[in-house]
């Protein structure tokens, strides 16, 4: 909530606030250059219903009344998007585990890399 209130004069700013309720979504932190932000990826046509707070709502979640304050609900998706959404689903795991392939390759790559060094560092050892 400090976001709504200048700093220097500790004065509350108008804005809005939206919380936005997610049942259908991909998580893609792994894939963000800003995992913390914990970002999701939502399906194209995704349905909302649409509630504006009132003051007695902001009160009880603690925002500041000057701020306009929108939830929104994501319904579940129609029938005609479930296909798409498979295929997303699909994707992203093809995509998972080839990211995961290339994570073992790169350890077993480092690892005779290593034994590579040691082998050239044994040889120059007995050269000497």
């Amino acid at each position: 909530m400090n976001s709504f209130v200048d700093k220097q004069n500790n004065e509350i700013k108008n804005g809005t606030y939206m919380m936005i309720d997610i049942i259908e979504g991909k998580d893609i932190s792994l894939f963000s250059l800003f995992p913390e932000e914990s970002e999701i990826l939502l399906l194209p046509n995704s349905y909302f219903s649409k509630d504006i707070l009132t003051d007695h709502w902001k009160q009880l979640v603690g925002l500041p009344l000057s701020v306009d304050a929108i939830v929104l609900s994501q319904l579940p998706t129609p029938p005609r998007l479930l296909l798409m959404k498979q295929s997303i689903d699909q994707g992203a795991n093809i995509f998972k585990q080839q990211l995961e392939q290339l994570e073992k390759l790169n350890k077993e790559l480092q690892e005779k890399l290593k034994n590579k060094d040691k082998d050239f560092d044994n040889e120059k050892a007995i050269n000497q």
